[in-house]
């Protein structure tokens, strides 16, 4: 390896490292609170056109404060970070409580107003019970008729399910051909977001905020590597479909393995959250990106060009 890429590799991972200490609540916080807090010394910094010399010893007498510095600052972010959200969840408590005493009391006047009569309330609660015993019987005969379906299906040797599968995939295909008729260009639009520092940032900070993951957080730190793995593996997949499988970290602070269980279960909530879909194929589990995955990474591949 060269130094010029030993060089630029250094620099994307600071400042993969920089961006991700800024995002943080905390982090983000006290930078604003500090330029607020010092920003005379930052126009004098930056616009004083003074000798550098200067510069420096004006800069000690009048500037260096450890109040402004860092106490502040740093007082300002823990109110912020603290305390602001208990207000804010305690004003919207109040704010709940007032708007469930208003609609009581809508309630109640409603009531005493416009009164029902004994007969037909007997006869809106016989009208209810009829409704429902309705609808139990014919859930009853859905859960028969689904019964009867799955004895024909066994016996049919497990053909038919995939069969009926492979069409509605098809079919699937042929409903959303406009999105995914230019495979080519979403692939190098996948490889831009995984092959370049900003890239990979902005996909990384999806998958948290999709899953509400903190990054400075241990425990979710690991879910988080796990779950941008199995995305990476997803997308250089595609159009093909995918397997579950044991992969490699790609986090550079966490070199490890990542156990094939680890992986299926990564999948299952993408699964669940509309963004792959499974697709049968033998005994194996596959899957696929969704439409709704597409034009995530879409939006996301716009944010990169940017």
């Amino acid at each position: 390896m060269s130094l010029s890429d030993s060089t630029g590799n250094l620099i994307d991972e600071v400042t993969k490292l920089f961006r991700t200490r800024v995002s943080s609540k905390f982090g983000g916080s006290f930078c604003l609170f500090w330029i607020a807090c010092n920003w005379e010394f930052l126009y004098f910094l930056m616009m004083s056109d003074k000798p550098v010399e200067s510069k420096l010893n004006y800069i000690d007498i009048h500037f260096l404060d450890i109040k402004d510095v860092f106490v502040l600052p740093f007082g300002l972010t823990l109110v912020y970070v603290v305390l602001f959200p208990a207000v804010s969840e305690a004003v919207e408590a109040a704010w709940n409580i007032i708007q469930s005493n208003i609609r009581i009391r809508g309630q109640l006047k409603v009531e005493g107003t416009v009164p029902i009569s004994p007969q037909k309330k007997n006869a809106l609660l016989q009208l209810i019970a009829n409704t429902k015993a309705t609808h139990v019987a014919e859930i009853q005969e859905k859960d028969e008729q689904i019964s009867a379906l799955q004895l024909l299906i066994m016996d049919e040797t497990g053909k038919a399910p995939q069969v009926a599968t492979r069409k509605k995939s098809e079919s699937n295909i042929k409903k959303n051909e406009n999105l995914r008729i230019n495979e080519k260009e979403f692939k190098e639009q996948c490889l831009t977001l995984l092959e370049t520092s900003n890239g990979r940032f902005i996909l990384e900070d999806w998958l948290a905020k999709l899953f509400k993951l903190n990054k400075d957080h241990k425990t979710h730190r690991v879910e988080l590597n796990t779950l941008y793995a199995t995305m990476d593996s997803l997308l250089r997949a595609y159009p093909n479909t995918w397997k579950p499988k044991s992969l490699s970290s790609l986090d550079p602070y966490q070199k490890v393995n990542i156990a094939e269980v680890a992986v299926e279960g990564a999948a299952l909530k993408l699964f669940s959250n509309g963004y792959i879909e499974a697709q049968a194929d033998g005994l194996d589990a596959m899957y696929a990106l969704t439409d709704k995955a597409i034009l995530a990474m879409n939006e996301l591949y716009l944010k990169v060009s940017d």
